[in-house]
């Protein structure tokens, strides 16, 4: 008896799980398969299984957002330029992977990995805020410094 309740379960979760698949790929699939490749991928790798939301383009540039996750913005090569996880830190493997060494590494050694929350990059810096503030990496130079919010500049 003990055997047929488990074989019972098991079939009911096998079951929710096709089920939350199928609904999942069938209201995405129409904007995915509208994203390009390079986009697709972007996701794919680091942010699997969640699905799109909404996305726009507008003269090359791509706004896309996921489901109960990140929004990103994208530029006319596809690169990302801004990543929001929206109150959700980001992936540790996304920074490690498209984050500049020596800034991965100062997250790493003032223990803020698992603080970040969002990014924006263009061609000369990295504005990162953290659970508690704002830093920014010059990428010419290498250096990292606080953001004061408020200064007039």
């Amino acid at each position: 008896m003990a055997k047929l309740r488990i074989f019972i379960y098991s079939l009911a979760v096998a079951f929710a799980s096709v089920l939350a698949v199928m609904n999942t790929s069938c209201s995405d699939d129409n904007m995915w398969g509208e994203l390009p490749d390079e986009i697709q991928k972007f996701l794919a790798t680091y942010f699997p299984e969640q699905g799109v939301t909404d996305f726009t383009e507008s003269n090359g540039t791509y706004r896309v957002k996921l489901k109960n996750s990140a929004a990103m913005v994208f530029n006319k090569s596809y690169l990302w330029t801004s990543v929001n996880g929206y109150g959700t830190p980001l992936p540790e493997i996304f920074l490690f992977d498209e984050f500049p060494p020596a800034l991965y590494e100062y997250l790493t050694v003032t223990d803020n990995l698992k603080a970040v929350y969002s990014v924006t990059r263009d061609s000369s810096s990295y504005v990162v805020d953290l659970l508690n503030s704002t830093i920014s990496y010059d990428r010419s130079s290498g250096d990292i410094s606080p953001v004061v919010s408020g200064d007039a500049s």
